[in-house]
């Protein structure tokens, strides 16, 4: 009888050899000859292996991501039930594929790694995205623990925004002309922000719209110095005096990147340029701010558009005017009249003049918090905020309406740029500048991303995969964003700078397809394989908070998403026989490998396999064998290797004479 330990880390492994000694297939050498007797047979007397586990990951795998209202909160008076009754619409997300895969096998740790990178796609909102974002841990130790156990799938918010980011890359502009030179940017010396010269003589609309770094919605803010338009009376539009005639009309505000770019002012496929608002109708933004004339004769007026549905025809939208005045008692439009601060009985009956700019007005501003969006003017040597158009002005004993303040932001325009249209009339040169701004880098390890890119930007996403009429016309045709129905508010969700998260949001999973509240989750089926079996939706109210502004959930179960395929031993160089009935053919297999070591363990480092009973196969050696090396396989049931296992591989065989 013999003993022989048989190891892939072998110190006499024959230097010829060496790269084929993997932990599932491996040649031992021997540096003397043995003797095997004559009418032998040989048997497994235990294994230690290390089995990694290969996951599939194919492209049918996927779960939703949901950033938004959670649609099952029945503390709620009047819970929203529907995506459609919010601004949000589910996600689809997978562990990442790359390089054109369909499928692919990989280890835990890869597809964590995998997992944690679908996740951050899975959430492209600017104060969401990026390295810090999401990310996704094993669950116990699998290496030197228990073993696999599951997941910690965790969300949090980037940085607090803090100070003011000044935007000051004049070369992350794309422009309405590029042949012909009608504007100029360049960045203000000492990071002092942007400023943009519209150089063209003809009354030329000149449109620049930035794609890097989108305004955060945690109190972003977009500050555009009017100071080099206003003529020499201090107002805006041409002035009397010849030397300081100023500049036209311009129009300022943020608008979303349209990759597709579908006309010259790259806006939506779904825009129609026929609006209701005014003589900028025409022009897409999502919101904006325009001194323009009501008549070819009249002053210059401040007037505010906004990108919302049109109600004429279906999937459509268009730009609409703000009414951001305190209504008439005999309005001129739709939306009656009310009051408060500062708009109480007879002030701002109408639209702001610009041509007397009575207020001195010399910047306008625009920020977002969360869902609502705010515009600001700020009077010459003043640093206080005066509201334009708000939801603040919300309320009072006559309130504000649905069609007075703009309407919420939404997942189509999570991704928001400056836009910036002048004009010259008067063939000298006007300008503007921005001066403040509070954007997010949009980064993944070494890689930036910037608008028009499908992996940050989800209305993009949506877009280059050619189904933006389905889904982002969709959010943008909800009842919030029909001003031709103003009976039918929402409640917008803003941000508290106390807390540095967006009010009423949560990152919220979808596992498996849900027919209840979050609609459109078809397909999702990744529930058990991620360890939440008994729960297909998760929200906060089943996670854990996070001590870093944010929440993780912890897989319930233990996935079965590892490959638990049987192995088996197999001597390839020895004279035994057996049969593989499975495959039909004869095999060289000696033993089956346990599903379960003798620690009760399934995967990890050192698994131990000792049979209590060995089975023993005959060599079938009529004389005595003088071997020299010993070429052992683990193998699956398929005879394929089994090239889950890593690390060291022990195998000891017992040799003895054949019993009767």
């Amino acid at each position: 009888m013999s003993l022989v330990i048989c190891s892939n880390k072998s110190q006499n492994i024959n230097s010829s050899v060496q790269n084929n000694q993997r932990p599932y297939s491996f040649v031992n050498n021997l540096k003397q000859t043995h003797l095997v007797p004559k009418n032998s047979e040989i048997a497994v007397q235990s294994v230690k292996i290390t089995k990694d586990g290969k996951i599939e990951i194919s492209e049918g795998d996927r779960f939703y991501s949901w950033f938004g209202e959670h649609l099952n909160r029945t503390s709620l008076t009047t819970p929203p039930q529907q995506p459609s009754e919010t601004t949000c619409s589910p996600i689809a997300t997978q562990p990442f594929l790359e390089n054109g895969e369909r499928e692919v096998y990989v280890n835990i740790e890869e597809f964590n790694r995998r997992l944690t990178e679908g996740m951050k796609i899975g959430l492209p909102h600017p104060d969401m995205f990026g390295d810090g974002g999401a990310s996704a841990v094993v669950k116990s130790d699998l290496v030197y623990g228990s073993g696999f156990e599951g997941f910690k799938m965790t969300y949090k918010y980037n940085t607090s925004m803090g100070t003011t980011n000044v935007f000051n890359d004049a070369d992350k502009f794309q422009f309405l002309d590029t042949t012909t030179a009608g504007m100029t940017i360049t960045e203000i010396a000492g990071n002092k922000g942007t400023t943009f010269d519209c150089t063209r003589n003809g009354n030329f609309n000149n449109i620049a719209w930035g794609y890097d770094k989108p305004i955060s919605h945690m109190g972003g803010r977009c500050l555009f110095d009017l100071t080099n338009l206003q003529n020499a009376s201090g107002g805006y539009g041409p002035g009397a005096d010849a030397s300081n005639p100023g500049g036209q009309d311009f129009m300022i505000g943020l608008a979303r990147y349209n990759n597709g770019m579908s006309s010259a002012v790259g806006e939506p496929s779904y825009f129609s340029t026929m609006g209701p608002g005014g003589t900028r109708s025409d022009v897409f933004y999502d919101y904006a701010v325009s001194c323009e004339r009501i008549t070819p004769t009249s002053n210059y007026f401040l007037k505010i558009y906004q990108c919302v549905k049109d109600p004429d025809v279906d999937n459509q939208v268009h730009m609409q005017e703000v009414q951001y005045y305190r209504g008439q008692s005999n309005p001129v439009g739709p939306y009656g009249d009310w009051s408060k601060s500062p708009f109480s009985a007879g002030t701002r009956s109408g639209r702001i003049n610009l041509s007397t700019n009575a207020s001195s007005i010399d910047r306008i501003g625009f920020k977002v918090d969360n869902e609502k969006v705010s515009i600001y003017y700020m009077v010459k040597g003043s640093t206080a905020e005066v509201q334009i158009a708000s939801t603040d002005y919300i309320g009072g004993s006559t309130e504000a309406g649905k069609g007075n303040y703009p309407v919420p932001s939404r997942q189509t325009n999570w991704n928001m740029y400056p836009k910036v249209m002048l004009t010259n009339g008067t063939g000298t040169q006007t300008s503007l500048d921005i001066t403040a701004y509070q954007g997010r880098e949009l980064k993944l390890g070494n890689q930036v991303f910037r608008g028009g890119d499908s992996t940050s930007d989800w209305y993009n996403r949506m877009e280059n995969l050619g189904v933006e009429l389905e889904y982002c016309a969709e959010i943008d045709n909800r009842f919030m964003f029909d001003l031709s129905d103003l009976t039918t508010e929402y409640v917008q969700h803003g941000f508290t700078d106390a807390t540095d998260v967006l009010d009423n949001y949560e990152q919220i999973l979808i596992l498996k397809e849900d027919n209840t509240n979050y609609l459109d989750t078809d397909g999702a089926n990744m529930d058990k394989t991620l360890g939440f079996t008994n729960r297909a939706v998760l929200d906060w109210a089943g996670g854990t908070a996070d001590t870093s502004r944010g929440i993780f959930y912890t897989s319930d179960t233990k996935p079965t998403l590892v490959n638990d395929n049987s192995l088996f031993i197999r001597l390839n160089n020895f004279t035994n026989r057996s049969v593989n009935a499975g495959t039909g053919r004869p095999s060289k297999i000696l033993y089956h490998i346990p599903r379960f070591d003798t620690s009760g363990r399934e995967y990890g480092t050192g698994l131990y396999f000792e049979p209590q009973e060995r089975v023993y196969i005959q060599l079938n050696n009529s004389e005595d064998l003088y071997v020299n090396e010993f070429a052992l396989d683990v193998c699956q049931d398929d005879e394929v290797l089994a090239d889950d296992l890593v690390g060291e591989s022990i195998i000891c065989l017992h040799i003895r004479d054949k019993t009767e």
